[in-house]
């Protein structure tokens, strides 16, 4: 009589096997968040990779901007407290060759709206994250990036290790960097990875 042989499933698997199998998926969102559902193991080990990098993408004008922020300011998020690379990538400000209004001052005004509402709920979404909690701040985007926004990363993010920020300027090669901006890059000792630039240059 044989002896029945021992036989590796996927519910036996070492939690840091399972990790590094899922790490395959890291870049595929869509196939992570799929095996979330799988079991309440998978959903363990896949939620803190799912949530790891988390880019909020909007279009012209702000499109999708409050879908985009409402999603990661719902109460308790659960994939909140592994974010560890945050950014912005999108457009504000956008003068098309047929304006949507005749007049530039209704526009003005349409955008200085939409610009208060994106610091507004930009800095919610800052607060909500633990002290140190972030390695790396991304900024993809025709927005200035506020001393309020600056001085939120410099008040509680002091283990940054990486910051991109191609703003509307060149800050480069103009050497325009705010007070406040270059106080926070100045005192971040973590910081390793440092690319400063304009948004055009993306495009």
């Amino acid at each position: 009589m044989s002896l029945p042989r021992n036989r590796t499933t996927v519910d036996s698997l070492p939690p840091e096997t399972l990790h590094d199998i899922l790490m395959y998926l890291k870049h595929c969102k869509n196939d992570l968040a799929s095996t979330c559902l799988v079991s309440k193991r998978f959903h363990s080990t896949s939620l803190p990779i799912l949530y790891e990098t988390v880019v909020l993408m909007f279009g012209y004008h702000g499109d999708y901007l409050e879908e985009q922020f409402t999603s990661i300011l719902t109460h308790e998020h659960q994939g909140l407290p592994f974010i560890k690379n945050f950014g912005i990538q999108g457009s504000l400000v956008y003068f098309p060759l047929y304006p949507k209004y005749p007049l530039e001052s209704q526009m003005a005004a349409e955008i200085t709206q939409t610009t208060t509402m994106f610091n507004c709920l930009l800095l919610s979404v800052l607060r909500r994250f633990k002290s140190n909690q972030l390695r790396n701040f991304i900024w993809l985007t025709d927005m200035h990036l506020t001393p309020t926004i600056v001085n939120e990363l410099d008040a509680r993010q002091n283990m940054l290790q990486g910051a991109w920020v191609f703003g509307p300027d060149d800050l480069e090669s103009t050497g325009i960097i705010a007070d406040s901006l270059f106080k926070f890059l100045n005192t971040k000792v973590q910081l390793r990875d440092l690319h400063l630039g304009t948004i055009w240059t993306l495009c």
